[in-house]
């Protein structure tokens, strides 16, 4: 357990019957187990969310990773590219039908977070996930 884990379980255990803090300790947990199921790069994972598990593939965790590390800012499709298929030079669709997968897999599993499009992909934590794409 963590320090930052240690102090969320102290706070839930001296206000049990906050809702919203109850609320934000879940929330927070969510986040730490789909961020920890990523953390094998090559083999296939699952995106855990309060409506269960959605497996995604080991390129989907790769790009998951790193709209992760970029978020809240933007991540253009060169650098998923560069970060996820470095050996290849032009990849066609690939992108986008991995993303389209991903997003899907999020939705499924109820994940707390979400994925948006602009002219480059986000990826959006917590609460702000619930709102639409």
């Amino acid at each position: 357990m963590t320090h930052t884990d240690a102090l969320i379980a102290a706070a839930y255990a001296a206000a049990p019957r906050d809702a919203a803090l109850a609320a934000a300790v879940a929330e927070h947990q969510r986040i730490e187990a789909l961020m920890a199921a990523l953390i094998a790069p090559t083999r296939p994972v699952s995106v855990v969310g309060p409506r269960g598990r959605a497996k995604i593939s080991a390129k989907e965790a790769a790009m998951l990773r790193t709209l992760a590390a970029a978020s809240p800012g933007l991540v253009t499709r060169g650098d998923l590219q560069a970060a996820v298929w470095p050996e290849v030079r032009e990849i066609g669709h690939t992108i986008e039908a991995h993303m389209y997968r991903l997003r899907i897999a999020l939705q499924v599993a109820h994940a707390p977070a979400r994925i948006v499009t602009h002219a480059a992909w986000s990826l959006v934590w917590g609460r702000e996930a619930g709102a639409s794409s």
